[in-house]
């Protein structure tokens, strides 16, 4: 191989590490809601994952590297998809009823039926969000 060959190899991988972010680059995390997230009644919850992997591996992050990734190369929209869920955390635990009439819908009722309504477009969001309750605090 001449050196002009080898540059241009080189040069070549220096291009593609460059465009396509290694999925390895995500950092997961677990939100701690605030007494402000609280006061509230929810708090935004962030996701991603790759297109292609089939195992459903799901990553929460952090709104920064939620906009980092998304906002980020063409390659990163291309590679991986994205969501972001509003989480209830505040409020009624269940359904309350008045004379068999829907008054106010439980924390855990919203978050299952979001938790279904994401999975259409974002496979695999439901069993992540198993706990219909994480986070809630009764106030």
């Amino acid at each position: 191989m001449t050196d002009i060959e080898q540059n241009i190899i080189d040069n070549f991988n220096k291009v593609v590490k460059k465009r396509i972010d290694p999925f390895k680059h995500i950092n997961p995390y677990k939100p701690v809601p605030q007494q402000s997230d609280y006061k509230k009644g929810y708090i935004k919850r962030y996701f991603t994952k790759k297109k292609d992997d089939f195992s459903n591996v799901i990553y929460e992050v952090n709104k920064k590297d939620y906009m980092d990734l998304k906002g980020g190369s063409y390659s990163n929209k291309i590679l991986y998809k994205f969501t972001i869920v509003k989480w209830r955390i505040t409020g009624s635990e269940r359904d309350i009823y008045k004379n068999d009439i829907l008054v106010e819908q439980g924390v855990c009722e919203h978050n299952s039926k979001i938790a279904l309504i994401t999975e259409r477009n974002f496979p695999g969001i439901k069993n992540y969000l198993k706990n219909c309750l994480e986070y809630y605090r009764e106030i």
